[in-house]
């Protein structure tokens, strides 16, 4: 019998029996202060189930003070005696270090366990395990089919897991259309994150015909529910009249209840809104406020944009030294126009690259290949402290991507290029051009990558595995 079913009773009579659970387990609303007492009054006389859900009432703080101690005291004897609730919440703990020393292993142990005996819950979460590789060894293909025993048993996040496997193609064979009926099922079931992925897919037509409106309605089920992402999306659809009537205030609206529940890109939104002075009067203060909220997150275009302030001193006094700690963090996080003012900013002296500790002493060679895995792996800011060294210009440079190796490993991303051109010259720096590059591949999608140049006795040498040569680079630019 599910407790779901018996909830009136037990609160009516408090004399009346626990019953114990099958498969499902109480939710939230259910753990009144009356509901909670009974369950301790019957985890004190040895009842598994009730020590179990007495312990996720006191973890949680439901209907009852919190207590992490005393809670993974009542869970480790509900899992001792094999209950499964018991072991998954004790695993929570586990993962979290909630009450207890975090021991990410030993959470995927207890969820192991709850996860065998068939609780949908701990399914749930030994799928995402495996698919972070939390306590085990990353295998989506075993997260998928975790999430697919919970997901047959209904449970809403399991359905709305899979819905971003399929979307993603992680552990299943990548299918738009399935991502959308699965988040469909945890949508329909209240599920606020699968309303706002199925809001999302609407709202760019994945897996589903386009349609802005639905978009909106379903954003707007998940942020009534307190869905930071959903809200902070509602807020952008009425910020630009998308699927809905265009309303500035009301966008305000959407992106403070993101922004104060510390969802950074609402913060950086509301940000923007005080600086524009969009459906609210302009306020510079104000709006560095909240890039600088972001910013302290890692947001990387708050921290552009709080470097911008300081720069120029808008709502904040001027002072350049700010400005370029601001723009570091950001290229640090890949920011390429952070990148850029870096390097327009050494261009004036007012600052100097690091020097990397692969450009100290090292043979060329050895630096071009550090500089190589920098751009590799899109760690912007590194390579340009490299190449900011006066190792560059004592090295012979040449089209970096010459070793065998490198063909090999690079050869079926080039096959994939249809065409590209050179855009625009973002920044020169000393021997350094950074400039970008559109590309088109066969599958007919495009990208702009920033490319890093090395301009040697006039002749300009392509820095970045990006590209098989750098003839074109060198033509346009006149090497």
């Amino acid at each position: 019998m599910n407790i779901r079913t018996i909830l009136p009773f037990v609160l009516a009579a408090a004399a009346m029996a626990f019953c114990p659970l099958v498969r499902g387990e109480p939710e939230e609303k259910d753990f009144t202060p009356e509901f909670v007492a009974q369950c301790k009054a019957k985890a004190e006389g040895g009842d598994s189930e009730a020590q179990a859900i007495y312990g996720r009432a006191l973890s949680n703080g439901w209907g009852v003070e919190t207590n992490h101690q005393a809670a993974v005291s009542w869970l480790q004897k509900a899992a001792m005696a094999g209950n499964a609730i018991g072991q998954c919440s004790l695993g929570a703990c586990y993962e979290n270090g909630t009450g207890i020393a975090k021991d990410e292993a030993k959470a995927v142990e207890w969820y192991r366990k709850a996860a065998e005996q068939g609780l949908p819950r701990a399914q749930c979460n030994l799928g995402w395990c495996y698919e972070s590789g939390t306590g085990v060894e990353k295998d989506a293909s075993k997260a998928v089919e975790w999430y697919r025993k919970a997901a047959e048993q209904g449970l809403p996040r399991a359905h709305d897991k899979l819905g971003w496997c399929y979307q993603r193609g992680t552990g299943v064979a990548k299918d738009e259309a399935k991502a959308v009926e699965w988040y469909r099922k945890a949508a329909d079931q209240g599920y606020s994150n699968g309303q706002f992925n199925l809001g999302f897919c609407y709202g760019h037509g994945i897996g589903v015909t386009k349609d802005e409106e639905e978009a909106v309605e379903w954003y707007r089920k998940a942020a009534d529910q307190g869905h930071t992402g959903a809200q902070d999306c509602l807020g952008d659809c009425y910020q630009y009249g998308t699927g809905v009537a265009k309303d500035g205030t009301k966008a305000v609206e959407w992106y403070r209840k993101a922004a104060e529940q510390g969802h950074t890109f609402a913060q950086l939104d509301l940000g923007r809104c005080y600086q524009f002075g969009r459906g609210v009067e302009k306020d510079m203060s104000k709006a560095v406020d909240w890039y600088r909220k972001a910013a302290d997150k890692g947001n990387q275009f708050a921290q552009f944009n709080l470097g911008v302030c300081y720069e120029k001193g808008e709502g904040v006094e001027e002072d350049e030294d700010k400005a370029i700690e601001w723009y570091r963090k950001a290229a640090e996080r890949g920011h390429v126009q952070a990148l850029v003012k870096l390097c327009d900013a050494r261009m004036r002296g007012r600052v100097k690259a690091k020097r990397n500790v692969a450009a100290r002493g090292a043979k060329p060679g050895d630096v071009a290949s550090a500089y190589i895995d920098a751009l590799r792996a899109n760690r912007f800011l590194d390579a340009w402290e490299m190449v900011s060294s006066d190792m560059m210009s004592q090295a012979k440079w040449k089209t970096l991507i010459d070793s065998e190796k490198d063909k090999r490993e690079f050869g079926e991303f080039y096959k994939a290029i249809k065409s590209y051109s050179i855009g625009k010259v973002m920044a020169r720096d000393n021997n350094v051009v950074v400039v970008s590059v559109n590309m088109k591949f066969e599958n007919g999608k495009t990208d702009e990558r920033f490319v890093f140049i090395c301009q040697e006795d006039g002749e300009l040498k392509i820095a970045d595995p990006i590209l098989p040569n750098g003839e074109a680079l060198m033509w346009m630019y006149g090497g």
